[in-house]
């Protein structure tokens, strides 16, 4: 497998492969917490609920597909712990993985680390066929 070439990190200017460990950690710190950042436990149970009400992708479904849901996107984005948009049952939307990415490619929001729900399948593929088609 070919190796990455060096880059220089953006932040401390060294010659790296992959991430800069030690600016990444400095990054992270900065971030705060999940619950600093107010995914805490009353998120945790609303992420939860609305996955359980909305299983799958929202954006897959509109588009013909169907694949299982992974995260619980923020419609509208939330600018504080107090912003009612935050626990906003209507400003929630379930969304696999690569749909989740391409939101935050297009709105220019870095990615993160994200965790995936224990024992769901990631991103499962489940075709949907027509009944005027032939197979």
């Amino acid at each position: 497998m070919p190796m990455t070439p060096p880059r220089r990190c953006s932040t401390c200017h060294q010659l790296v492969t992959g991430h800069c460990s030690h600016c990444s950690r400095q990054v992270n710190r900065a971030r705060g917490s999940r619950s600093q950042r107010g995914y805490d436990e009353s998120w945790q149970r609303l992420r939860a609920a609305h996955l359980a009400r909305h299983p799958l992708c929202h954006d897959c479904e509109h588009a013909g597909r169907v694949r299982v849901a992974e995260q619980v996107h923020h419609v509208r984005k939330f600018t504080s712990l107090s912003d009612p948009r935050r626990l906003d049952p209507d400003n929630l939307r379930s969304l696999c993985q690569p749909c989740h990415a391409r939101h935050h490619a297009q709105t220019g929001v870095a990615r993160h680390q994200t965790r995936t729900v224990p024992n769901r399948p990631r991103g499962k593929f489940i075709p949907i066929h027509n009944p005027g088609e032939s197979r």
